[in-house]
């Protein structure tokens, strides 16, 4: 999740979880390397991502643009700061109080309007980061799938279920898609190379 900002955008791990529990795709003739005879296979997205070349080199510059973007504010919450002081040093009611108090106002309003057109960028931005990845990797969780005869890949996350009351593991638990898979079915590092290797070929590495 980035930080450093007056707001906050949801990871994209998170996100995939709602979006991307289950893939299906067509089962063709070939001889799989996962659990022979197995049609199951499961995916662990915040593995993919941690390893993603892509997902990494947009997150980065997301990420570098969003603390621009907060270093632009913080100088205009500094001026508005400003203004106020000066007002604040004049007589009340007084003309120059007046005069001040307009500049003040005004720049309140610039900043508040900064600040909603900042975190709409970096909105559309992660979207179109989601969107973008989330693309790649079912394309290729298909692709895999139709290589290795696989029918149904399921979501897998890692939950700790250490929540101090009953109502938040029960919370925590509806996060949990698969309790167990066997090593052999879980084809994260398969589909995140693969990923990889097409990325690179892209950027003529």
């Amino acid at each position: 999740m980035r930080k450093s900002f007056p707001f906050a955008s949801m990871s994209l791990a998170a996100v995939f979880g709602a979006a991307f529990l289950i893939s299906v795709a067509g089962s063709t003739a070939g001889e799989g390397d996962k659990a022979p005879g197995s049609d199951i296979a499961v995916i662990h997205m915040d593995g993919v991502l941690v390893k993603y070349a892509k997902y990494q080199k947009r997150d980065e510059e997301i990420t570098a643009y969003q603390q621009k973007l907060a270093a632009e504010l913080k100088t205009k919450e500094r001026e508005l700061e400003d203004r106020k002081r000066k007002r604040d040093a004049c007589a009340g009611g007084s003309k120059e109080w007046w005069d001040y108090d307009k500049q003040y106002q005004k720049a309140a309003a610039e900043l508040d309007s900064r600040t909603k057109e900042a975190q709409a960028e970096i909105h559309k931005l992660d979207n179109e980061l989601f969107m973008t990845i989330l693309g790649d990797v079912e394309s290729e969780i298909r692709e895999y799938c139709e290589e290795h005869s696989i029918k149904i890949v399921l979501w897998k996350r890692e939950v700790v279920l250490d929540q101090p009351t009953a109502a938040q593991r029960a919370m925590a638990l509806k996060q949990i898609s698969v309790l167990y898979a066997d090593k052999e079915i879980d084809i994260t590092e398969e589909i995140t190379e693969a990923l990889n290797a097409k990325f690179a070929k892209e950027n003529g590495k």
